[in-house]
């Protein structure tokens, strides 16, 4: 025997006696046919007058999308999901969301409210090298709804073998707008911004000078974000960034030939984040080869 599992507000609304019911039937349509003859008031929600299943309804097993004209297998276990905003969904999940995350909403632990996190989130990427290039591919692909991207440098052939979000395409092209052309190919859903620009001081991204801005409302562009994330090997720029970042969850990256290092920086009340402690001024004898060069030491992620 099939089950289909029904939202609750949909049962409700229905008068279903509870949210499981056992059907019978070789599709999902011929299922959903059944349950109508024996509930009168499903049909209404399920249907439009011309007997299609209505748009903003997703069915699924096992993970899966299920189609309503193919054959089931035998005792298949069907979730019905709300897909699109209106009606008695509330969510804010598009049709189109719902059917590209499907596979995040069906694990257990994260559900729509899950995703919705995920699309309310913003995250600030510092770095679009080899380490910035996967994980801003990764935020991207699930669904993170706010992207900002921060980098100085343009694309080269010599990137190419490591820091997989760029191409032959965008050769030359600043690094954070070859980011977002890739990752907006990757997930249109999504917001991303740019600047190109070295890191070196908190006026850097905090200053009104420079021309190419980030949105998120200027000039408080990383205390909007809900977590950031420095991938480069420069450590004026992760210092930099300390003093906007102190209140939320941050993490620093880099990898210098073969020594990679890592942190991740939790919130402590009324307290100096730790690049700030560990280092309370920068200058050139605390970050020598960092501060005073007419150009900056080009990254080597």
């Amino acid at each position: 025997m099939n089950t289909i599992q029904f939202p609750a507000i949909l049962a409700r609304v229905a008068n279903l006696p509870e949210g499981r019911l056992e059907a019978d039937g070789k599709t999902l349509r011929e299922l959903i046919e059944h349950l109508c003859e024996r509930h009168a008031g499903l049909r209404g929600h399920l249907f439009y007058d011309n007997s299609r299943l209505k748009d903003h309804f997703l069915f699924t097993s096992a993970g899966e999308l299920v189609e309503p004209d193919l054959a089931l297998p035998a005792g298949s276990s069907i979730e019905v999901m709300l897909a699109a905003s209106g009606g008695i969904d509330t969510a804010t999940l598009s049709n189109e969301e719902v059917q590209r995350y499907v596979r995040h909403i069906t694990l257990p632990g994260v559900g729509r409210q899950g995703q919705q996190k995920l699309k309310d989130a913003k995250v600030l990427v510092i770095g679009t090298g080899g380490l910035g290039s996967p994980v801003s591919l990764y935020l991207a692909a699930a669904g993170v709804g706010r992207l900002g991207l921060i980098d100085f440098d343009v694309v080269e052939s010599s990137n190419l073998q490591r820091q997989v979000v760029h191409g032959n395409s965008t050769l030359g092209m600043p690094k954070v707008e070859s980011a977002k052309r890739r990752l907006q190919d990757l997930n249109s859903c999504i917001e991303i911004c740019t600047r190109t620009t070295l890191l070196s001081t908190p006026t850097t991204l905090f200053g009104s000078s420079s021309s190419t801005t980030l949105s998120w409302t200027e000039p408080t562009i990383s205390r909007r974000a809900t977590w950031s994330t420095t991938l480069v090997p420069n450590f004026v720029s992760r210092w930099s960034m300390a003093p906007s970042t102190a209140s939320k969850v941050r993490s620093a990256c880099s990898i210098t030939t073969t020594a990679p290092a890592i942190a991740v920086c939790t919130p402590v009340a009324r307290q100096r984040s730790c690049h700030q402690v560990a280092v309370p001024v920068v200058s050139s004898e605390s970050c020598p080869g960092w501060w005073g060069s007419s150009k900056p030491p080009r990254p080597s992620n």
